[in-house]
C-alpha cells in the first residue's frame, strides 16, 4: 500500500488533516467521510439528544444557539418557558417613587407580566437619592447619601441590612459608581473619576486606588454619561465604556482590577445627530442608536470586536414612546431614549416618561408593557414636594429570602 501526498488542508470545525488517497483501494474513503462531516454532523443528532443538549444551556448560550439553523431555532423556542423560570424571582425595569416623603419602588415581573410593589425604602437609615447607583440588582441596592458629597450606602432591602461605605480622601468627590455583587452579598464598587479609578471591596471595607483613568474617558463628558447610566455597561465581569468622542469602546476588567488595552471601534456612533446607549443582556453587549432626523432606533450586538445590526424599532412601537403634549415639563425637543436589558428582553423608554416597550430576543417581537402608575402622577422632573416617579435602568433579583420567590424556584 502506497500513500501519496502529505499536504495539510482544513476540513472545518478547526480540524486539520493530511490530504491523501490510498492507491489501488478504490474511492477516497477519508474524503467521503469528511465531506459528510462538514455538512451533516450536527444534523445527525436525533431530536431527543438535541433537546437534552439545549436544556443544559444557560440563557445567553441558548439565545446564541438560535442562530445556528432553523431546526435549533425551533427547539430553543420550545424551551422558552423554561428559560423564563430560570430565575427564581426577578424584576426589570424598576420604578422608583418619592411621594409625600415616602420612598417606594416597583418592579416588572416578566413571568406574570405585572408590576409588583417591592419592600419599602423608607427604613433606610440615611436620606438617600431617588435612584440607585449602576450595577445594583443582584440582591443589593446602592444609593448615594443625600447632602453628603462622597457618601454611599449599600444594603439588602428585604433583610433591611445596610452598610455605609467609608469615605476616602483619595476618591473624595464626584465619581461614576458601578457595583457588582455575588450570592453571599459580598460586593464591589468601582468609582471612575476623571483622574483615577478606585475600587471598594466589602470584605475588606476599604477603598483602593487601582490605576489612572484612561485619557479617552476623562477627556470630555464620558464620566457624566456613565453616571446617567447611558454610556457604560457591565458584561461578563467587564465594565465597558464609550470613549469621550464616542469612537472607541474601552473596558475595565473587574476581576483583575485593571483597565485593558482593548479598543473596539464603534462605527454606529459617527454622527452628532445620533445618541448611543450601552447595555448588557444574556451575556452579550448591545448598543442602541437613535437618529432623530430619520426616526430610526437601531439595536446592535457586539460579536468579537465588531458590532452587527440586530433589529430596528418599528414606527408604531416608537409611537408608544412619544411624550404627551400636555406634559409641561418636557422642553427642548424629544426626551432622550433610555434602555436596559434583562433575561431575554430589552426594555426602552424616554426620559421623563412612564411608557415602556420591550424587544424579545427569543421571538424577535416588540410589545408594550402595562401602565405603571395612575395618569395623574407626572413623571419625575418637578420641584419641591411634587411627586417623583422615575424609571431606572436597572434590575433586581432578591437573594436569601423565603416566600414567593423560593416557591417559584421549584416550578
Amino acid at each position: 500500500m502506497k500513500v501519496l501526498g502529505s499536504k495539510r488542508a482544513s476540513v472545518g470545525f478547526g480540524i486539520q488533516r493530511s490530504s491523501f488517497k490510498v492507491e489501488g483501494r478504490g474511492p477516497d474513503l477519508m474524503g467521503m467521510l469528511l465531506k459528510r462531516t462538514r455538512g451533516e454532523a450536527m444534523e445527525d443528532l436525533c431530536d431527543e439528544v438535541l433537546a437534552v443538549i439545549l436544556k443544559k444551556l444557560p440563557l445567553r448560550d441558548a439565545i446564541r444557539a438560535r442562530a445556528v439553523c432553523r431546526r435549533w431555532r425551533v427547539r430553543v423556542k420550545d424551551e422558552e418557558a423554561r428559560f423564563q423560570f430560570t430565575k427564581s424571582c426577578s424584576y426589570c425595569p424598576l420604578v422608583f417613587k418619592l411621594i409625600d416623603e415616602q420612598h417606594s419602588w416597583e418592579g416588572y415581573d416578566g413571568v406574570t407580566g405585572e408590576w409588583k410593589a417591592l419592600p419599602s425604602l423608607s427604613n433606610v437609615p440615611r436620606v438617600i437619592h431617588l435612584l440607585p447607583i449602576a450595577g445594583s440588582g443582584n440582591g443589593l441596592l446602592g444609593f448615594k447619601i443625600f447632602s453628603e458629597f462622597s457618601g454611599y450606602i449599600v444594603g439588602n432591602p428585604y433583610s433591611q441590612k445596610w452598610t455605609t461605605l467609608p469615605k476616602s480622601t483619595d476618591c473624595w468627590g464626584d465619581a461614576a459608581m458601578f457595583m457588582t455583587s455575588d450570592e453571599q452579598d459580598r460586593f464591589r464598587v468601582v468609582a471612575v473619576r476623571d483622574e483615577d479609578t478606585h475600587i471598594y471591596k466589602s470584605e475588606m471595607d476599604e477603598w483602593t486606588k487601582v490605576g489612572r483613568t484612561p485619557d479617552c474617558v476623562h477627556e470630555g463628558q464620558a464620566v457624566s454619561r456613565i453616571k446617567a447610566k447611558v454610556g457604560a455597561a457591565v458584561c461578563n465581569d467587564r465594565l465597558y465604556i464609550a470613549s469621550a468622542d464616542g469612537s472607541k469602546l474601552i473596558s475595565f476588567d473587574i476581576r483583575t482590577e485593571k483597565w485593558t488595552d482593548d479598543r473596539i471601534d464603534i462605527p454606529v456612533f459617527n454622527s452628532a445627530k445620533k445618541s448611543m446607549l450601552l447595555l448588557e443582556c444574556a451575556g452579550t453587549l448591545f448598543a442602541v442608536t437613535e437618529d432623530v432626523t430619520l426616526s430610526c432606533v437601531a439595536l446592535w450586538s457586539l460579536g468579537g470586536k465588531q458590532f452587527s445590526r440586530v433589529a430596528e424599532m418599528p414606527l408604531e412601537i416608537q409611537h408608544h414612546l412619544k411624550p404627551q403634549a400636555t406634559n409641561p415639563r418636557l422642553r427642548g425637543g424629544i426626551p432622550k431614549l433610555r434602555s436596559v436589558g434583562h433575561g431575554h428582553q430589552l426594555f426602552f423608554w424616554r426620559q421623563k416618561s412612564l411608557s415602556i416597550v420591550a424587544y424579545d430576543l427569543f421571538t424577535h417581537k416588540w410589545s408594550k408593557l402595562p401602565e405603571i402608575v395612575r395618569p395623574d402622577i407626572v413623571a419625575h422632573g418637578g420641584a419641591g414636594d411634587a411627586p417623583q416617579v422615575t424609571i431606572d435602568a436597572g434590575f433586581f433579583e432578591p437573594k436569601n429570602i423565603l416566600g414567593e420567590c423560593a416557591q417559584r424556584a421549584l416550578i
